[in-house]
């Protein structure tokens, strides 16, 4: 597995311990959304971090992890804004990870380097083996921000149904 890849789960452990605890909160200001479909389901999506002014900022305590239910063999399209596209963006796929608290990432079993690109369409909804599987769209780390791994996460939890 790569550093990022262990960064990024470091990262999204910590994410979702905040989340279950009370998160640290953060206004949107600055923090662009991301938009995923997939064939009718389709989603915008807050970060779920997002580096402002050189600091982490987490979702607000009342945040969800976006969710599309998806039918099998449709393609994904996500689409990012100028500002995330220009800092070149991964999209990564992980499995789920059951808790009392709601379902985690848990293990990392894709990557696709989006490069500079504002849309991506390169996959589809069975790409991936389970029926249930994360998205995230990840920035990488920026030297300049206290975050570690990622500058910015957006994640998106998958259910491919019939």
């Amino acid at each position: 597995m790569s550093r990022l890849a262990d960064r990024v789960r470091a990262v999204l452990s910590l994410l979702a311990v905040a989340l279950l605890v009370g998160g640290c909160g953060a206004d949107s200001d600055g923090r662009p959304s991301i938009d995923v479909a997939a064939g009718e389901a389709a989603a915008t999506v807050e970060p779920t971090l997002y580096c402002v002014d050189g600091h982490a900022q987490f979702a607000a305590d009342d945040a969800r992890t976006a969710a599309l239910e998806v039918k099998p063999d449709t393609t994904v399209v996500i689409d990012v804004p100028e500002q995330v596209a220009d800092a070149g963006w991964t999209i990564q796929i992980w499995t789920v990870n059951d808790t009392a608290g709601g379902a985690v990432p848990l293990e990392q079993i894709g990557n696709v380097d989006a490069g500079n690109a504002r849309s991506y369409d390169g996959f589809t909804t069975s790409d991936a083996v389970p029926d249930r599987y994360f998205i995230i769209v990840a920035l990488p780390e920026d030297p300049g921000c206290d975050a570690v791994g990622s500058a910015g996460i957006w994640t998106v939890l998958v259910s491919r149904v019939a």
